[in-house]
């Protein structure tokens, strides 16, 4: 299934998949989620829900790539 996150002039997609508890797989910077594909048969047969996500600038998503950091903002 595809996701579309959007969050002000931040849209993310992402390609999930299976049950289970979930597991998120970050790629790095310029990178698609899809890199993941080997990972995600192992996840899948191992009963995990997996979320494979491209950050911005990669296929569909986008945003501002400007002072992102690795902190996580709570609201």
């Amino acid at each position: 299934m595809r996701v579309v996150v959007d969050d002000g002039d931040i849209h993310l997609t992402a390609d999930v998949s299976g049950e289970g508890p979930l597991v998120v797989c970050h790629p790095g910077f310029g990178r698609w989620g899809r890199d993941f594909e080997s990972i995600r048969s192992v996840l899948l047969t191992a009963g995990r829900r997996v979320a494979l996500f491209d950050p911005r600038g990669v296929g569909e998503s986008t945003g501002p790539l400007e002072g992102l950091t690795m902190h996580l903002k709570l609201r």
